[in-house]
Parts: structure tokens; sequence; C-alpha cells
């Protein structure tokens, strides 16, 4: 099962030929992966706050399947690929909403699970592997 979100490409997201500027689709990604936590019940402001775990990317890919314009409207999917011990993956593809529900962009992210006050690596806890456990795919 897969988390969606909507989501239409603004000015800002553009580069001069009225395509997408290619860090845009990382920042897309991550706002969808925002918003899946709030979903969860798990705001990552509240974490950063008052928490001990964050979540850091140390991986990211990208892939461009066709042009994204100024004014498409998408639908980004994102789901769990993988729960490791310390680490998780997590795929976001984006649809075009309208036409055909074409995939036109992949983004791969893996973060791995820190404790902030050491800064060290740290098992992925029982309740965000709870929670994540539905939205994963093979």
């Amino acid at each position: 099962m897969a988390y969606r979100c909507d989501i239409r490409i603004g000015m800002a997201s553009v580069d001069a030929a009225g395509r997408i500027f290619y860090p845009e689709l990382f920042r897309l990604a991550h706002e969808c992966f925002e918003d899946f936590m709030r979903h969860l019940g798990m705001e990552i402001r509240q974490w950063l706050n008052e928490g001990d775990l964050i979540l850091p990317v140390v991986h990211a890919e990208a892939d461009y399947h066709h042009p994204i314009r100024l004014g498409d409207e998408l639908e980004a999917a994102l789901a769990v690929r993988r729960i490791g011990e310390t680490s998780l993956t997590l795929a976001c593809d984006f649809f075009r909403a309208i036409e055909n529900r074409q995939c036109v962009a992949s983004v791969r992210t893996v973060h791995v699970c820190v404790d902030s006050p050491t800064n060290r690596p740290t098992p992925v806890p029982a309740h965000l592997r709870e929670k994540l456990a539905p939205w994963m795919i093979v």
C-alpha cells in the first residue's frame, strides 16, 4: 500500500525552460514523507524538539522518466521498501494525475535512525516499525 499526496508544479519548482529543476523532486518527495509521518501521528517537528531520535537521509537517488512541466498535476505515492536494523528505505513515485497515470519520476531515499545525543546509529524503534509495516511494498 502507498501513501498518496497531490502535487501541482508551480513556478518556484521549474527552471527557465519551464521544466522541473532537478533538486525540486527531492524536496517534493521529502514533503510527501513529512505528510506521511503526520498521517501516522508522528510529527517530525516534535521529534526534533522533544525526542532523541532523528532520521537523516544517507542516500538519495532519482530517475526522471518523462518531462515534468510547470502546471503539471501529479500524485506522489510513497511506500516503505525496506526496514533494516537501523535504517529504512522509502520509495516515492510520481504519476501524472490526469494523463493515464503515467509514472514520470521516482525517488528512493535511505534514512538511518540516529540517537541524537550520541549521534550514533540506533535500532529502528518497535513503535516505528509497527507504524511503517502496513506501508511496505516488495
